[in-house]
């Protein structure tokens, strides 16, 4: 009898312990794992004092976990130009690389790159990064740019880009209106670019520009004439 009652008691302790374990999990993956987001980092030059919201950065095997957020990062170093770099856990995907690249502007700066053709690396790979990030983002927000540009013996449509990275990127569209009178005409040449700007609304309504809300820029412009 005393055998099964230590059975039945550790068979409880097991339980009780299983139950423990598999709650820890629970809040760790329901509740303390989702309140912060890890990203790897690579910053140039690489012995510059990064900040993370005004406190020296915490990197470790070229990572580094925020609580979920805005933060703004900053890099300082003598000769290189101050970087400033805000992210986002909202926009920005855990593993997700984030580069923070100081400006090479002085002569002792540019000296250094050169002495160091490894800093040059991450450089490169913070562009074709944002490249990816910018041309992601602009067929994501603008699909339509995959039609463009589109052109007619009427008229001609085009775009293009505004803003120097993926977080303020974005489109305007060109219009070239081709009347084939001029204005030594002026009614015929005014019914003309009329009927071309009618035109090219139409076809750009057609794939999904909102002409009324997106910059578009005519030339000629009818409207001043």
């Amino acid at each position: 009898m005393q055998g099964n009652s230590n059975r039945r008691t550790w068979t409880i302790i097991g339980i009780i312990a299983f139950c423990t374990v598999m709650l820890l999990v629970w809040l760790f993956n329901n509740v303390i794992g989702h309140d912060t987001t890890t990203y790897n980092f690579k910053v140039s030059p690489k012995d510059a004092t990064v900040l993370l919201d005004g406190q020296p950065l915490k990197v470790q095997d070229g990572k580094f976990t925020v609580k979920n957020g805005t933060h703004t990062l900053t890099g300082t170093r003598k000769y290189f130009t101050k970087a400033t770099k805000q992210i986002s856990t909202d926009n920005d995907l855990p593993s997700t690389t984030i580069f923070l690249i100081l400006g090479a502007d002085s002569p002792e700066a540019k000296k250094y790159l050169d002495e160091n053709p490894d800093e040059q690396n991450i450089r490169e790979g913070a562009s074709d990064t944002e490249a990816t990030k910018i041309n992601d983002k602009l067929h994501k927000d603008y699909p339509y740019i995959t039609q463009l540009p589109y052109e007619t013996t009427d008229f001609t449509v085009d775009y293009h880009t505004n803003g120097s990275n993926h977080t303020n990127i974005t489109v305007s569209i060109d219009v070239t209106l081709n009347p084939t009178s001029t204005p030594e005409t002026p009614d015929y040449y005014k019914q003309e670019l009329a009927d071309y700007k009618a035109e090219a609304i139409s076809y750009m309504k057609s794939i999904g520009i909102n002409t009324d809300k997106t910059d578009i820029k005519y030339d000629p412009d009818p409207a001043r004439l």
